[in-house]
C-alpha cells in the first residue's frame, strides 16, 4: 500500500511514517513524499497538493505551527480544499519533535 506523506523536514516526515506504522503494523507500506523539494514554512505551500491527492489516496502530514494559530494556517494554505476523505494533517503547537 502506498501512503503519501508530507512534512517540513526529515524529522516531521519520520514522525508521520512512525504514526502510520504504529496504526497499521501488519500492512506492507510504501511511502511517497509530497514535500520532497520544499523545507520549512515553504512546505506548507504544498498542502493544497496534498489535499488534492487525499481525494483518492491516503495522505499523512506533520508540521510545526511555530506557535501560529492552526486555524489561521489552515485557512491560509487550504482555504478551498480542506474537506477531503483521506487526509490527516497534524500541527504541533511548537516543535513536532517535542
Amino acid at each position: 500500500m502506498i501512503i503519501y506523506i508530507g512534512g517540513e523536514d526529515f524529522v516531521t516526515k519520520e514522525i508521520a511514517k512512525r504514526l502510520i506504522k504504529f496504526c497499521m503494523p501488519e500492512t506492507e507500506l510504501e511511502f511517497e513524499d509530497l514535500t520532497f523539494r520544499t523545507r520549512g514554512t515553504r512546505a506548507l505551500e504544498t498542502l493544497k497538493t496534498m489535499l488534492n491527492f487525499a481525494k483518492n489516496y491516503p495522505v499523512v502530514s506533520v508540521f510545526d505551527s511555530d506557535n501560529d494559530c492552526i486555524i489561521e494556517l489552515l485557512e491560509k494554505y487550504t482555504y478551498d480544499k480542506k474537506n477531503v476523505d483521506y487526509a490527516a494533517i497534524n500541527f504541533a503547537v511548537d516543535e513536532a519533535e517535542a
